[in-house]
């Protein structure tokens, strides 16, 4: 019976070590993401946002060296288009009151 160790060549380690780094990176932008959605349509309710949820800190995230070394997408343009889908969603709840 063959092992996963045994088939794991030099070549391929490094291959999974590098997509398991890129996987990683993008769920930490994911993730933080789906976070700011949360903390934008607290602060639109005016309701206090879930522990762990901060929108500044995210803010400063979304422009910190850190985020840049993860991802290519520029956070500021992602911070504009998340602000943006969340007023027209609220301006859509809006409407239909």
């Amino acid at each position: 019976m063959k092992t996963l160790t045994s088939t794991v060549t030099a070549n391929n380690a490094k291959k999974y070590t590098a997509e398991g780094f890129s996987r990683l990176a993008n769920a930490i932008v994911i993730k933080a993401a789906s976070d700011y959605r949360i903390a934008l349509r607290c602060d639109i309710k005016h309701r206090k946002c879930p522990k762990g949820v901060d929108r500044i800190e995210l803010e400063h995230f979304f422009t910190s060296s850190w985020y840049e070394s993860l991802t290519d997408v520029d956070g500021r343009a992602l911070m504009r288009m998340l602000q943006e889908e969340a007023c027209n969603s609220h301006k859509k709840r809006i409407r239909r009151v």
